[in-house]
């Protein structure tokens, strides 16, 4: 829940720079929400700042339950629940709340899809990127965050790895920087340079004819 160890360490505001830099608007299914809260609750964390944004619904938004009356969005939810993993090893009833918020939210997905739009899912759970791809649904995870940031000149590297630290607190399976943030941000910069070099190339190529 990208959402939920931005806010907890106090960081929410990054995480909205980062989506409005890459034209994105955050949009909170009310399952996912109240999954967010619910941990937050648990944990004592504070996400006020999360409430503030759904306050002004500028960057962050909150979509409604999913009703009996939404047929093709109903019906759609229970398909994508069957598929999930965990229900497929039988640890989860069907019409429980346990992964509930992010079948949810690959459901709003592949109807934005349907529609001709486009959304992103926010996934950091391996088995919910395992149904996000059945799916055909393109996820984003905390790392896609932290690269964007460096990508777009947000943070610097030594920044980076501070904010990143500070979440990995409320986030028990983060891998450290070094496991993974940091050969991912190298192996990326050293793309971005290469394709760089090329366009200069064949700009001067193209000058020169």
């Amino acid at each position: 829940m990208c959402v939920l160890y931005f806010s907890a360490s106090g960081q929410l505001s990054l995480l909205v720079d980062i989506l409005t830099t890459a034209n994105y608007r955050i949009l909170l299914p009310a399952e996912v929400l109240k999954e967010v809260r619910d941990r937050a609750s648990r944990n004592g964390w504070n996400i006020s700042a999360l409430d503030h944004y759904l306050r002004t619904g500028v960057h962050i938004a909150e979509i409604p339950v999913i009703s009996a009356a939404q047929t093709e969005a109903v019906t759609l939810l229970a398909q994508v629940r069957s598929r999930h993993p965990n229900v497929m090893a039988g640890t989860t009833a069907a019409g429980g709340t346990e992964d509930l918020g992010e079948c949810v939210a690959i459901t709003h997905s592949i109807l934005a899809r349907r529609r001709g739009l486009r959304a992103i899912v926010s996934i950091d759970d391996l088995k919910g990127q395992a149904l996000a791809s059945r799916h055909q649904v393109d996820y984003f995870t905390i790392e896609d965050a932290f690269s964007l940031a460096m990508e777009y000149g947000l943070l610097d590297t030594l920044n980076a790895r501070k904010a990143y630290d500070k979440m990995r607190p409320y986030g028990s399976s983060l891998p450290s920087w070094e496991a993974e943030l940091k050969p991912r941000l190298r192996q990326e910069r050293t793309a971005r340079k290469r394709a760089e070099d090329e366009d200069e190339a064949e700009a001067l190529h193209e000058g020169g004819v």
